[in-house]
């Protein structure tokens, strides 16, 4: 069962550090190239594992690709369309929160190497601690899109 939480902890994202249950985390600017490939595949889980007119677009879209004899397109969109919505279904964590991970790691971690039962570990650190989600998503876009932009 969760700890109780009666107040949501904020994380300051104008700071490169914060704790959660005793574990410091040092949110990090950009990646090395072995979690980056991680960083790719989290992009695609999250465009395609989206709300309900996110998956009917998609799904269209691989109709689409059928018709029009698209097959191999078809087939790499549903696989997307699948992982997207299987992580749902199966109770994987949060793509959003992954993407977090792979920039927020622990104090002295290894920052080439990323393996999401490690990142399972931090995000439930994370829940504990009390942490309010909306910090995560403003993270998760400030860094990927500072991450991108400086591509």
């Amino acid at each position: 069962m969760p700890e109780k939480v009666t107040v949501l902890r904020q994380i300051n994202i104008d700071t490169n550090a914060f704790d959660a249950c005793g574990v410091k985390f040092i949110i990090h600017p950009s990646l090395p190239i072995g979690p980056y490939k991680h960083y790719q595949r989290l992009q695609v889980v999250i465009g395609f594992g989206g709300d309900y007119p996110a998956i009917y677009k998609t799904a269209e879209k691989a109709y689409t690709q059928i018709n029009t004899m698209k097959v191999a397109d078809a087939a790499v969109t549903l696989n997307g369309l699948l992982e997207g919505v299987g992580r749902k279904k199966q109770n994987l964590p949060d793509p959003f929160l992954l993407l977090c991970s792979l920039f927020i790691r622990r104090e002295g971690a290894n920052l080439a190497e990323w393996s999401e039962a490690e990142a399972a570990e931090d995000i439930e650190l994370w829940e504990k601690a009390g942490y309010d989600i909306a910090a995560f998503f403003l993270l998760a876009k400030r860094l990927s899109r500072g991450f991108a932009n400086g591509l």
